[in-house]
Formats: structure tokens, sequence, C-alpha cells
């Protein structure tokens, strides 16, 4: 598949726009991958954050990513790690069509640069908007076929990078991986008993240290924060950040904040070698 010619002038801007992978600068999650994993929880409400989007004018990923995008930068500044430039998200997408039930892979991803390290969380949304929406728009110029393998290629270079070991001298795939999956609209029961979480656990790979993905659900939206346990060791801090952050987005829409659940596990160790 033939590279965007963008792409080739990307490499050598300092922030990047557009979709565009391996453009990231190394952060402290792009460091090698131990065996130990760190992870958190957090429940937002779905039409409070559907509100706070439409006040902005975003879409409710723009409202997650914003948030995200907010905390990660106040955890690395709260543990001494300042972040001076814009994450990189690597945001899957589905390909599919309303009603396709059909087998096989059908996702991409996109590679979008987020909100400047210094920026408020109310400038935040605005520059991620933006940024989303011209990813959003350079992915959708591509056919499904070539977007799909687009993904895949961009994947499969940055894992034999690990193995290699090459990606300690060049830029990572992404910084972060940042996943909306859409979950039932009625809510759940068991024995009469209501589900009132469903946090997802994803895998990290490739150097990217960091995995937020979250599931919408009825009336909420559930965070699951999966990390590298030695670099990411305290994802329960981040998910606080992450609350803390769409409150303030709350109170900037002009809504009184209710409550949001956060918490979680400190990392597991596993005996083994460094990835």
């Amino acid at each position: 598949m033939a590279c965007p010619p963008q792409a080739l002038v990307g490499l050598f801007e300092p922030d990047p726009s557009g979709s565009l992978p391996f453009t990231a600068h190394p952060a402290p999650m792009n460091a090698p991958l131990h065996m130990a994993r760190s992870y958190a929880t957090l429940t937002l409400p779905f039409a409070r954050m559907r509100a706070v989007g439409k006040h902005f004018g975003a879409t409710l990923n723009d409202v997650a990513v914003t948030i995200v995008d907010d905390a990660v930068h106040r955890y690395l500044r709260e543990t001494s790690r300042t972040f001076p430039h814009r994450l990189i998200a690597m945001l899957p997408i589905s390909l599919r069509d309303n009603g396709d039930s059909d087998g096989g892979t059908k996702a991409s991803a996109m590679f979008a640069p987020l909100g400047d390290n210094a920026a408020t969380v109310v400038e935040r949304i605005h520059q991620v908007r933006a940024s989303v929406s011209a990813a959003k728009q350079e992915l959708g110029s591509m056919s499904k076929d070539a977007a799909t393998l687009y993904a895949i290629a961009a994947l499969g270079i940055a894992e034999l990078a690990a193995v290699t070991r090459f990606d300690r001298v060049t830029r990572p795939l992404a910084n972060l991986v940042i996943s909306n999956v859409p979950g039932g609209r009625e809510a759940g029961y068991l024995g009469g008993a209501r589900l009132v979480g469903t946090f997802p656990i994803s895998a990290i790979a490739a150097s990217v240290g960091l995995n937020i993905t979250l599931t919408s659900a009825h009336d909420r939206m559930d965070f699951g924060f999966v990390g590298d346990g030695i670099t990411m060791y305290d994802l329960p801090r981040l998910a606080n950040f992450t609350r803390e952050a769409f409150e303030e987005l709350q109170a900037a829409a002009g809504l009184k904040p209710r409550g949001a659940r956060a918490g979680g596990r400190g990392p597991r160790r596993a005996s083994g070698s460094r990835r």
C-alpha cells in the first residue's frame, strides 16, 4: 500500500497533524514493556458526557479522549515526568456498516495528535475535536480495504520494531491507545441483580504501555485503564484525574457535577524477563 506523501513530511515536524503513525515523541509509557500490569476503572454518566459534548460541539468520543488526554498529562506532571509534546493516540475504529454481521476483520485505526501539554481542559477539547476530525477525514479518503491494511501494516511494523529492539532508537507507533466499544442500550440483569459495571481489560503491546478502553452500557460509560505496572504504576490515580477533568468540563458547560466512581488495582507482578 502506498504511503501518503504527507507522512514523509510529518516525520520531520515537531508536532505533525493528520493521521500518522510513528510520529509520536517517546513518552514514559513507551519504554520497553515489563511483565507487571497496573489496572484501574472509572464510571461516568453517559447522558452527562453527551450533554458536555453537545455544549462544545464535540462527539462523545471527543469528550472521552479529551479527559483522558488531560489526565495523562496531569499524571505525568504529578509523577515528575512532565511530557512537553502533544500525545499521539491510536484510536481504533470499526469499518462495519450498520447491520453487517459478516465475519473477518473490518477495522482500522487513526493516529491523532491530542491537546497541548499545558492546555486547559476547555482548550483541549477544541484541539482534540479539530485533530480527530482531520484524522477521520484523512482515513475516510481511503477505501475500506486500504484502511484495514493501513492499520495492519502499522501494527506489524511496530511489533517487529519491539521484537528487534529497533523501537528504542525510533519513534513509537503512538503514545497510548484509546478505544471506544459500544455496549448495550438496555440495563442488564442476572437473577434479578442489576449489572452495575462492565470494565474492559485490554492488552498492551509494541512499546505502547497504556491502553484505555471504554464501553457504553445503558446509562453509564465504563473505563478500563491498563498499563505497564512499572512505568504506569498508579493507574487508579490516573482514573481519578480523568474524573476530575470531566468535572471541570461539566462546570465549564454549566452542568452541576454529579457522582462518578473510580477505582482499581495496582500492578500484578509476574516472573519473566523484560519484553
